[in-house]
């Protein structure tokens, strides 16, 4: 009989294993835990997809024949050279999976867990 769930790999299992094992001190429900180590799997795979997809010489973030005036927020911060900022991929991943993390200590720290 075929396994279907959704994580029905033995890579896929053992992962999520080796995740709840790491988050196993820090006083968190399985279920907050389980969530969190999917956070993770799902920011790390966006990053690598969004990486993959984007051609390393692509030019413009957004094309400059794009009418911004139906964005005027996105337009503001354009100008401002949001994407002018000579981060790296590795430099917005690092950032993103650092505003991950504290989020997830601040969880840790709200419920009074030990860690």
């Amino acid at each position: 009989m075929p396994i279907t769930g959704i994580l029905g790999t033995h890579a896929q299992l053992s992962w999520l294993d080796r995740a709840l094992e790491a988050m196993a001190s820090t006083g968190l429900d399985d279920g907050s835990k389980a969530e969190i180590a999917l956070l993770l799997n799902g920011y790390v795979f966006w990053s690598a997809r969004l990486r993959f997809q984007v051609p390393q010489e692509a030019l413009e973030v957004i094309p400059s024949a794009l009418d911004m005036s139906h964005y005027p927020y996105l337009a503001s911060a354009v100008a401002e050279g949001i994407f002018e900022d000579g981060s790296t991929p590795e430099d917005d991943f690092a950032f993103g999976l650092e505003r991950v993390l504290d989020g997830v200590a601040a969880l840790i720290a709200a419920r009074g867990a030990v860690g």
